[in-house]
């Protein structure tokens, strides 16, 4: 109910501003990547990992949208059963109105989701809202950091927490050259009973026809892990995807 009441309301509020917008123009991008590894032989799994980003900008107003699946699949030999030992879906929403055509401050509200069954958290909503910053370091490097306050709905094997957090992100960005990419995005969620970082990092080599071929490292941590889980987790891919 909390997932789809925000963004339903993130929907509404951006529809509403960009609908007054007087400037017409808008910038429309994103990505899509997919990476699979099958192993057979001694043992039987497959791997593989799925992302996809869209942005939508208009004048000042500016919609994120992501989804990100990593998933590890093991077959027993002698059975021939399948089961997942590892499985982790990531989504968010977010929507950013920025008080000015420089597009350096702005105020942001979204709603994120995260699933890792295995590790045991069955379930983190979180959604809040607050300030943003935007700025380039010379001419190709950009930055952005956010801070504010969100409510989260955690639901783990072992325990059920809802609290009032403050959260703080950062993204960066930066074309190494015509080829290479590093993009990074980090966020922290901070209360008495919970405390969370993720950080994923992205090197990315261009291909022909926008093709690229992307390395990328998922590591989340936690404070207050589920019952019989560690606090950290770290997840590696190789990935071929297009962007637009």
């Amino acid at each position: 109910m909390l997932t789809s009441l925000s963004t339903i309301f993130i929907l509404s509020l951006f529809a509403q501003t960009t609908a007054s917008a007087e400037d017409s123009g808008f910038e429309l991008k994103g990505n899509f990547d997919l990476g699979i590894a099958i192993i057979s032989g001694n043992s039987k799994s497959a791997n593989s990992a799925l992302n996809y980003d869209f942005s939508y900008l208009r004048s000042v107003h500016k919609l994120d949208f992501d989804f990100h699946y990593q998933g590890v699949r093991d077959t027993d030999q002698t059975t021939d059963i399948s089961t997942t030992s590892s499985r982790l879906y990531r989504s968010s929403l977010q929507y950013n109105y920025y008080f000015s055509g420089d597009k350096e401050t702005y105020l942001w509200t979204n709603i994120a989701n995260r699933q890792d069954h295995p590790s045991g958290l069955i379930s983190r909503i979180n959604a809040g809202s607050g300030l943003g910053y935007h700025f380039l370091i010379g001419e190709d490097i950009d930055l952005n950091f956010e801070i504010g306050a969100s409510y989260v709905d955690e639901e783990k094997v072992s325990s059920l927490s809802e609290s009032t957090v403050t959260r703080f992100a950062i993204d960066f960005s930066w074309p190494i050259n015509d080829n290479l990419s590093i993009n990074s995005s980090s966020e922290f969620l901070s209360s008495a009973d919970i405390e969370t970082y993720v950080q994923d990092f992205n090197l990315r080599y261009s291909l022909e026809d926008n093709w690229y071929l992307q390395f990328s490292n998922n590591t989340a941590y936690d404070a207050y892990p589920s019952a019989g889980s560690l606090t950290t987790d770290s997840r590696f891919n190789l990935t071929l995807g297009t962007s637009f």
